[in-house]
């Protein structure tokens, strides 16, 4: 199977390490959920086109790399109450310093924030994924 984009991302540690486009390092992949009561907020006030600019924003990315996924959830309590709330996890590719990823997790708070939707919570999370054992297949 031919990689769609170009590239393989079946590829040992030794050879991520090496791939950069732009600079970048791939991914990441930004995971939304958020209360199945702000589903309307979820397309009217562009939650996830906002994600997806302060991601690419922040420098560490290229456009084509970043992902955005949103889930609702039906049940959730905030401070014990059902209420609100948004919550992002993003994904990267282990490597990155606390002081980047802090970076990226405050401009996508920052960005979601600015939207101004009503919600009893917003929070922003930063995960690595393992290189060693990361893999990925893209077609084009």
């Amino acid at each position: 199977m031919m990689p769609r984009s170009g590239y393989s991302y079946r590829l040992g540690y030794d050879a991520l390490k090496l791939i950069t486009q732009n600079g970048a390092m791939f991914l990441p992949h930004a995971v939304i959920e958020y209360a199945r009561s702000l589903e309307r907020d979820m397309w009217n006030s562009g939650i996830m086109e906002a994600v997806h600019s302060s991601l690419l924003a922040c420098g560490q990315f290229g456009e084509q790399d970043i992902k955005v996924r949103a889930y609702p959830c039906d049940h959730a309590l905030v401070a014990g109450k059902p209420s609100s709330f948004i919550h992002v996890t993003i994904y990267l590719l282990s490597g990155r310093s606390d002081t980047i990823k802090k970076d990226i997790t405050s401009r996508v708070l920052a960005a979601l924030q600015a939207l101004e939707v009503d919600v009893a919570s917003l929070s922003v999370d930063a995960r690595d994924l393992n290189r060693a054992v990361y893999s990925k297949d893209m077609q084009e």
